[in-house]
């Protein structure tokens, strides 16, 4: 293990393998192993079982008790509430901010699926405040500023574009819409197709 900085890794037992640069960083955890923190408070919450995480950045992955493991969060407060959640990429500032147990996700960008508590399984978001209100919704993927920004529940839907299936809670799955603000104020509809702006 290394740790350098005030009270980084500094409550490791059994943990091998860690990096953690920053003060606090990997700061509570015990028996983890395999982790990167660099910067204030990376993974700082995470006591044990969060294998093979990175976070890079103030409070990346640091906010809450990191027990999933294979994530990987770069920027201030990216994905740091995950808890459980395993296999996620999340780049920018709070990219992923708010998910807890999501999995198998990718956020890119400013508040990209960072606006609520991400359960859902399986999304790609990718431009500022892409599908950022998202709470259980799955298989989803939004590219552009606020792509499928207000969707909460909604599955399999496809939007690219700013604000594309964006202004509206879509909760409807299976929704298709390629251009700026296309299809953005469909609700519950489904199977639906929208090209253009």
């Amino acid at each position: 293990n290394i740790g350098v900085g005030r009270n980084s890794a500094d409550a490791l037992t059994s943990g091998a393998c860690n990096i953690a640069i920053g003060t606090d960083a990997l700061g509570a955890a015990t028996d983890n192993c395999g982790n990167v923190a660099i910067g204030q408070n990376a993974l700082a919450a995470s006591v044990n079982d969060g294998d093979f995480n990175v976070g890079i950045g103030y409070t990346a992955l640091g906010g809450a008790d990191v027990s999933g493991g294979y994530n990987v969060g770069i920027g201030a407060a990216a994905a740091d509430a995950i808890t459980s959640g395993n296999n996620n990429v999340a780049l920018g500032l709070n990219a992923m901010g708010a998910a807890t147990t999501t999995c198998d996700s990718v956020a890119i960008g400013n508040q990209a699926l960072g606006g609520a508590a991400t359960t859902g399984i399986n999304n790609i978001a990718v431009g500022n405040s892409a599908m950022d209100a998202l709470t259980s919704g799955k298989c989803n993927v939004a590219i552009g500023i606020n792509a499928l920004g207000a969707s909460t529940t909604g599955c399999e839907n496809i939007a690219i574009g700013n604000l594309a299936l964006g202004a509206t809670d879509v909760t409807g799955s299976n929704n298709y819409a390629i251009g700026s603000a296309a299809a953005d104020a469909i609700t519950t509809g489904a199977c639906n197709v929208a090209i253009g702006y």
